[in-house]
């Protein structure tokens, strides 16, 4: 009689399906960002963009506490003067506390004319 093998989705700890792999399982894993991993979602506007090379990512925070330390982290540089920062589309300061699954987007200054 064939095995019969039916799919589960569980939503567990890394160690505990490591656990799983060692005795054998085989296991299919997805990991969906922002979900179970602990990210946030960075975005980049205008010539941020142009100077960060891309419009969004995908950032681990472990080291991470504040809307500063994510510039800090990324660029390496200090954040240009009169930048606009968001949380979770709501203008911050740069002293922010962040938490997984935030949206942090860094705006350059605006003139007009």
């Amino acid at each position: 009689m064939a095995a019969d093998y039916r799919p589960y989705v569980w939503l567990v700890k890394p160690g505990i399906l490591a656990h799983f792999m060692a005795l054998g399982y085989e296991c299919n894993v997805e990991l969906y960002i922002g979900k179970c991993m602990k990210t946030i979602t960075v975005r980049y506007f205008a010539s941020m963009r142009e100077k960060m090379g891309k419009s969004e990512e995908l950032i681990d925070i472990n080291d991470i506490c504040s809307v500063a330390d994510i510039w800090s982290r990324l660029s390496g540089e200090p954040l240009p003067p009169h930048t606009l920062v968001a949380l979770n589309q709501e203008y911050v300061s740069l002293n922010q506390t962040v938490k997984a699954g935030d949206e942090v987007a860094f705006f350059p200054p605006v003139t007009g004319g």
